[in-house]
C-alpha cells in the first residue's frame, strides 16, 4: 500500500472526498473514493490547498491559454512549391523554442525523413531542410503550378514531450518570409484563404501562383474547398470561382493548390473539413500592390473561423511612408465593416470572390497611423506589407501577417526571431506591441519586456526602456485607450512580454530585399461558443501509485462547450511517472481516459498534468505518490556455522523509512519457510509511525547438514517486498588425527615427531579434552601451542579448542625408549563429533616406536646382507672366517651419513675367538652410499 499525505479530508456520508491541487481561480474538482478503499488503508495522492512554491513556479512557467494558443506539442506544417535560386544560399528552416529541455522530433513520413533534437531552455534550436524534403514538389518560375492533388505524407510533422513554439522560415536568394506554426490543438474545420494575386501567370513566361495548402492531421479526413478569388482565377486543375473540389486525406497528407491564370488569386476560397485541418496560404512571389516592384514570397498559417473576433488593431510598419494593404473576411453573410468607427464596407457573403466574400483596402489613406478595423460580426484581417517601390523605402519587400482580434489578446507571450544569434538571421528585427495605456496615455508599469540571456529571463519595465509610449489609436475600444509601440530588437534571440491587461504583438524584419512578418503569438480560443467552464478530471490511484483517470470537458450543454484541446504532463515538475492518454481530436472530443504508471514504486512520484479546452479554460492537477518505504536494518545476516542439533536466534528491526504515512504492517513471512528458519515473534497488525521501527526474531534450528538460506518479506495490505537475506551453514565436524611411527631408536636416545589433527568435516570442530599418552616418560607431548592457539589451560566444554572446517593443526610428541622393545601408545581427543553410544572416544592418534641397543650381529652361519630402510643406514656382511685375517663389510645404503660410535658383540659372540680392531671405526662416519671394511681376526679355540 502506498502512503501519501492527505492535507484536506471531508467526510460526507459514506464517501471520502479529496480536493486536488488546482491553479488559482480555476474550478475546484472533487474526486471520490469509497469506504471500501479506505478500509484497505489506501490513501490517495497528496491533495493540498496550501501553496507549494515549486508548483507555483510551475504555474508561472506555463504559457497562458496553452491549450488555445500557438504553443503545443504536436504540429503539422508545410511550405509552398518553390525552386532554389542560384547566386546565394537557399534554405528552409524550422525554429523551435521552449522554456524547458524537451525532446523534439521532426519527421516527413512520405519521404522517410526523421531527426530528433533537444531544446535548450529559453533558447532556440533549428532544423534545416532541403527544398526537396520540405516542399510537396519543386516548381521553377517558368513552370505552371501542378493540378491540385494529394501529396501523401508530405507534411512536416513535429512532436515534443513539452509545449514548444515553432516558426517556419522560407529563405531563398532575394526572397523570404516566415510564419508562426499552429499546433493541431488549434486546427479548425473551417477557413477562408488569404492569399495575393500572381503578378503574371496565364500565358506569360513567369508563373508566380497564388497558393493555399491543406494539411491533414488525421486519417479519413474529407476536405472540401469552394474556390473564390477574382472572376478570372483558374487553378492548376482548371477550377474557377464557385466550383468545389473534395479531397480524401490521411494523416500528414498535403493538398497543394496553385493558380495558373493571369493575376490568379485564391483569396476568399472557403475550406471545410470533417476533421480539424491546418491551412497555409501565400504567393510564390507577390507584388504588393500588383504591378509594383519588387516581389517576394508570401506565406502565412491561417486561423480557423471559430477563432475570429470583431475588433482588430492594424499597426504601421516601421520605416514605411504608406500604409499596408489589408484584406478583410467575414464569418457570416452581410457583415458590416468599420474603420476607426466609421462605416467602411459590407461583405455580403462568407467567402467567395473579391467584393462579395472579402474586401481589400489600404489600412489608411494618408500617412501610416494605427487603425481600428471592426465588424458587427466575426471577421478576420490580414495585413500585407507593400513592395519596395510602393514608397521607395529601403530594404523591404512584401510579407503578410494574419492579425489577432482583441478578443484573443494575451497577458503573456513568448517569441523568438527567425534566426539564431551568431548565425544567419535578419539584420533588422522589430515588434509592434498593441497595449492598453494608462488614463494619462503612458506605458503602464506592469508592461514588462524580457530578453533571455544565457538561459535566464531578465525582465525590465518597458517604460524604463522606452519613454515614448508610441502612437495612440484614433478611437478607444471598450472605453480603453490603446497604443501602438514599435520596439527594435537588439539581436536574434528569445523574448517575452507580459502585462496585466491583454495585449498583442507582431514581429517583422528585413535586410536587403529579404523580409518576414508574422504574429509573435496567437491565442486560438474558440469564440464560437461561450465556454467558461474548465475541463473536469477525475481519477483513482492504487496503492502502487498507478492512476486511472478520465477528463471530461464541461459544461454538459454542447452549445456552450468547446471540447478538449490539449492534454500533457509537465516534465519539468513531474518525475517517476509515465503519462499516457487516449488519442483525441481537439474541438471534437469531450471525454478521454488517461493513465499514470510509476516507474519505480520504491520512489516518490509526482505528475503535474494540464487539461485545456478549445476556449482556453484549463485545469492543472498535481498527483503525488508517497510509497511505503520499508527496510530491515540488517538486509543480510549469516547465522554462521552450526552443528547438527544447534539452535540460534537473532533479532531484526523493521524500519518505516517513509517521511509521511504510517506503515500498517500486515505481512511478515519467509520466502521458503521450511529450511530450518522460523520467525518466532511476528509483529503483524502493527502500525509503525513514520521513521519508526518494530522488532521481530528469527530462529534457525540445525537438523541436517548443508548450506541453508531464505529471505524475509515484509509488507502492508498493498506492498510486499523481500527485504533481508539470511543464511546458515550446518555440518558435522570430522576429526582426522595422524599416526606417528618413530621407528627404532637406541635406548635412552630421544626423537621428536609431529602429529597432525585435521577437521575434515563441514562445521566447527571443538576439542573439549585429550588424554594420553599413558607410557610416560617414553612418550611425552612436547608442544600443544598450535592446537590451543596460545591457551595455556587444558581445553574444556566452556573453553574448547577450535578447529574450523578444512583446517589442519599439529602438536609435537617426544619419544625416549628406556629399554629394548616395542612401545605402542596413543593420544585420545574428546570432541563434538558424533559419538558412538558405547564410548565417548571418537578420535585417536596412534604412536609407535621401538627401543634397541647398538651392536653388530655376526652370524657365522648367516652373514647375509640385509637392508634397513632408513635415510642413513648400513648393511653388514660377514663371512665364514677360514684364515686368521678377515674383514666385515659395512655399506651405508642410505642417503645420509651414518656415524659409528662403537661396536658391541652380542652375547653369543666369543670375544676370545673374534678380535675386532675398534680403532678403525670408533667415531668414524660412513657417507651415504659409501662402504667400510672392519678387520676381524679369528682365533679358534
Amino acid at each position: 500500500m502506498g502512503y501519501r499525505k492527505i492535507d484536506f479530508l471531508l467526510i460526507i456520508e459514506t464517501q471520502y472526498i479529496f480536493i486536488y491541487k488546482i491553479r488559482p481561480g480555476m474550478m475546484k474538482r472533487i474526486t471520490t473514493l469509497t469506504v471500501m478503499l479506505l478500509a484497505m488503508m489506501i490513501t490517495l495522492s497528496s491533495i493540498t490547498l496550501a501553496a507549494d512554491p515549486e508548483i507555483e513556479k510551475m504555474k508561472q512557467s506555463l504559457p497562458k491559454l496553452l491549450g488555445a494558443s500557438n504553443a503545443g506539442t504536436d504540429f503539422y506544417m508545410t511550405f509552398h512549391p518553390m525552386y532554389p535560386v542560384s547566386g546565394g544560399e537557399n534554405f528552409i528552416k524550422i525554429y523551435v523554442s521552449s522554456g524547458v529541455e524537451t525532446e523534439v522530433k521532426l519527421e516527413i513520413p512520405g519521404k522517410g525523413y526523421m531527426k530528433i533534437k533537444k531544446t535548450v531552455p529559453n533558447d532556440i534550436i533549428e532544423f534545416e531542410l532541403t527544398p526537396g524534403l520540405a516542399l510537396p514538389y519543386m516548381k521553377k518560375t517558368n513552370e505552371k503550378a501542378l493540378a491540385e492533388q494529394v501529396f501523401s505524407g508530405a507534411a512536416i510533422h513535429i512532436t515534443s514531450n513539452d509545449p514548444i513554439i515553432v516558426y517556419g522560415v522560407f529563405r531563398f536568394v532575394k526572397t523570404s518570409d516566415g510564419f508562426l506554426a499552429i499546433p493541431i490543438s488549434g486546427f479548425g474545420k473551417e477557413y477562408i484563404v488569404a492569399s495575393w494575386p500572381d503578378p503574371f501567370g496565364g500565358t506569360e513566361s513567369l508563373q508566380l501562383p497564388s497558393y493555399t495548402s491543406i494539411i491533414s492531421a488525421y486519417d479519413k479526413t474529407a476536405a472540401r474547398i469552394k474556390f473564390g478569388g477574382e472572376d478570372w482565377t483558374e487553378t492548376g486543375a482548371g477550377k474557377v470561382p464557385g466550383e468545389t473540389s473534395i479531397f480524401q486525406m490521411n494523416s500528414a497528407d498535403v493538398v497543394c493548390i496553385g493558380t495558373v491564370s493571369k493575376h490568379g488569386d485564391l483569396t476568399g476560397s472557403k475550406v471545410n473539413a470533417n476533421k480539424p485541418i491546418g491551412l497555409i496560404s501565400g504567393t510564390f512571389c507577390a507584388f504588393v500592390p500588383t504591378g509594383v516592384y519588387h516581389c517576394d514570397v508570401l506565406i502565412e498559417m491561417e486561423l480557423p473561423t471559430n477563432t475570429w473576433g470583431t475588433e482588430y488593431h492594424v499597426t504601421p510598419i516601421f520605416g514605411r511612408k504608406k500604409h499596408s494593404f489589408i484584406r478583410i473576411f467575414s464569418k457570416e453573410p452581410d457583415t458590416r465593416i468599420f474603420r476607426d468607427g466609421q462605416a467602411l464596407g459590407l461583405i455580403p457573403q462568407s467567402g467567395g470572390i473579391h467584393g462579395q466574400g472579402w474586401l481589400e483596402y489600404r489600412a489608411s489613406d494618408g500617412a501610416p497611423v494605427p487603425v481600428v478595423i471592426s465588424g458587427d460580426k466575426a471577421i478576420s484581417v490580414t495585413q500585407y506589407n507593400p513592395s519596395l517601390y510602393d514608397d521607395g523605402s529601403d530594404d523591404t519587400d512584401p510579407f503578410q501577417i494574419v492579425l489577432t482580434p482583441l478578443e484573443q489578446y494575451q497577458t503573456e507571450i513568448v517569441f523568438n526571431t527567425p534566426g539564431i544569434r551568431g548565425a544567419m538571421g535578419f539584420a533588422n528585427n522589430f515588434i509592434n506591441v498593441v497595449y492598453e495605456a494608462t488614463d494619462l496615455g503612458t506605458i503602464p508599469d506592469d508592461l514588462m519586456f524580457a530578453e533571455v540571456k544565457d538561459g535566464k529571463i531578465e525582465w525590465t519595465r518597458l517604460n524604463t526602456m522606452e519613454s515614448d509610449p508610441g502612437t495612440e489609436f484614433a478611437i478607444p475600444v471598450n472605453n480603453k485607450r490603446y497604443y501602438s509601440k514599435t520596439i527594435r530588437l537588439p539581436h536574434d534571440g528569445v523574448y517575452k512580454i507580459s502585462a496585466k491587461a491583454p495585449f498583442a504583438a507582431y514581429a517583422y524584419g528585413n535586410q536587403y530585399r529579404d523580409t518576414y512578418g508574422f504574429p509573435t503569438s496567437v491565442a486560438l480560443g474558440d469564440l464560437s461558443v461561450p465556454d467558461t467552464v474548465c475541463p473536469d478530471p477525475e481519477w483513482e490511484i492504487d496503492c502502487l501509485g498507478s492512476v486511472d483517470g478520465k477528463v471530461t470537458d464541461m459544461p454538459n450543454e454542447a452549445e456552450y462547450r468547446s471540447n478538449l484541446s490539449l492534454v500533457y504532463m509537465d516534465s519539468e515538475f513531474s518525475f517517476n511517472y509515465d503519462f499516457d492518454y487516449d488519442n483525441f481530436i481537439p474541438g471534437d472530443t469531450r471525454k478521454i481516459s488517461w493513465t499514470l504508471k510509476v516507474r519505480d514504486s520504491q520512489q516518490e512520484a509526482r505528475a503535474v498534468i494540464y487539461f485545456s479546452d478549445r476556449r482556453g479554460n484549463d485545469t492543472v492537477i498535481t498527483v503525488e505518490f508517497f510509497p511505503t518505504l520499508i527496510s530491515i536494518h540488517e538486509d543480510e545476516y549469516n547465522f554462521g556455522r552450526l552443528a547438527i542439533g544447534d539452535e540460534k536466534e537473532h533479532t531484526f528491526w523493521i524500519l518505516n523509512d517513509s517521511k509521511v504515512g504510517d506503515l500498517d504492517l500486515t505481512q511478515l513471512k519467509l520466502k521458503f519457510g521450511s529450511v530450518g528458519f522460523e520467525i518466532t515473534e511476528t509483529p503483524v497488525s502493527v502500525i509503525v509511525p513514520p521513521l519508526d521501527s518494530v522488532s521481530f526474531k528469527v530462529k534457525f534450528a540445525a537438523t541436517e547438514e548443508g548450506v541453508f538460506f531464505d529471505s524475509i518479506g515484509v509488507g502492508d495490505p498493498c506492498f510486499f517486498y523481500y527485504k533481508a537475506y539470511i543464511k546458515a551453514n550446518v555440518g558435522a565436524p570430522r576429526i582426522a588425527v595422524g599416526r606417528y611411527d618413530f621407528g627404532s631408536l637406541t635406548v635412552d636416545d630421544s626423537k621428536y615427531g609431529i602429529v597432525t589433527v585435521q577437521n575434515i568435516g563441514s562445521s566447527t570442530l571443538e576439542i573439549y579434552e585429550y588424554t594420553g599418552p599413558t607410557l610416560s616418560p617414553v612418550y611425552e607431548i612436547n608442544d600443544m601451542t598450535s592446537l590451543s592457539d596460545g591457551f595455556e589451560d587444558q581445553p574444556s566444554a566452556i573453553n574448547p579448542w577450535i578447529i574450523n572446517p578444512g583446517v589442519e593443526k599439529t602438536f609435537e610428541v617426544k619419544f625416549t625408549p628406556d629399554v629394548q622393545g616395542d612401545f605402542i601408545d596413543s593420544v585420545v581427543f574428546i570432541t563434538n563429533t558424533d559419538r558412538p553410544e558405547e564410548t565417548e572416544i571418537d578420535s585417536v592418534g596412534d604412536l609407535t616406536g621401538k627401543g634397541i641397543k647398538s651392536f653388530l650381529i655376526a652370524n657365522g652361519y648367516d652373514w647375509l646382507r640385509r637392508r634397513i630402510d632408513r635415510p642413513g643406514t648400513f648393511d653388514i656382511a660377514a663371512y665364514d672366517v677360514e684364515g686368521t685375517d678377515q674383514v666385515i663389510f659395512l655399506q651405508n645404503s642410505g642417503t645420509e651419513p651414518v656415524a659409528i660410535k662403537n661396536i658391541i658383540p652380542s652375547e653369543e659372540v666369543n670375544e676370545t675367538a673374534f678380535e675386532f680392531d675398534r680403532s678403525v671405526f670408533i667415531n668414524a662416519e660412513i657417507p651415504g652410499g659409501e662402504d667400510m671394511y672392519v678387520p676381524v681376526k679369528f682365533h679358534p679355540l
